[in-house]
């Protein structure tokens, strides 16, 4: 079986984190819309939204929640990608920002490819910290 095989009936998801709720856009194999809820952005709205049977690829950008809430969406049970938010231009730059619109954007790039999210591998805290600082002072040097 190879991946495609895998992964055709698992969504993806894309969640735009905000400090009291979750914007998160599902897609489809085929890339269409099949729910957006807001959750709250808390350990139990999240454990009971995520926490069935189904697994997905779960994207979302890193800041302040994202280390404690991609370990739980790993434990369980999810792919779980935290995008770097400094290479996510077509999010940034959009005119048409929006927590819908960037969720929705999230789960898109998440879907077709997820290294163009340039995921952050070693998220635990303040290691990632170092390396968003220091990714931060190369593209300023550049």
């Amino acid at each position: 079986m190879n991946n495609a095989d895998r992964d055709e009936g698992k969504m993806t998801v894309g969640l735009d984190v905000g400090d009291k709720f979750v914007h998160a856009c599902f897609l489809d194999h085929d890339g269409i819309i099949v729910e957006e809820s807001r959750p709250g952005a808390t350990a139990l709205a999240l454990r009971r939204r995520f926490g069935g049977d189904e697994r997905h690829r779960v994207i979302l950008e890193a800041g302040l929640h994202s280390p404690w809430m991609s370990r739980l969406l790993v434990d369980l049970g999810h792919e779980v990608y935290v995008a770097n938010p400094r290479r996510l231009r077509a999010i940034y730059l959009n005119e048409n920002k929006s927590d819908r619109v960037d969720a929705e954007y999230l789960a898109r790039i998440g879907r077709l490819d997820p290294t163009l999210l340039f995921p952050l591998r070693a998220y635990a805290g303040r290691r990632c910290r170092q390396v968003m600082r220091a990714q931060a002072r190369w593209s300023i040097a550049r």
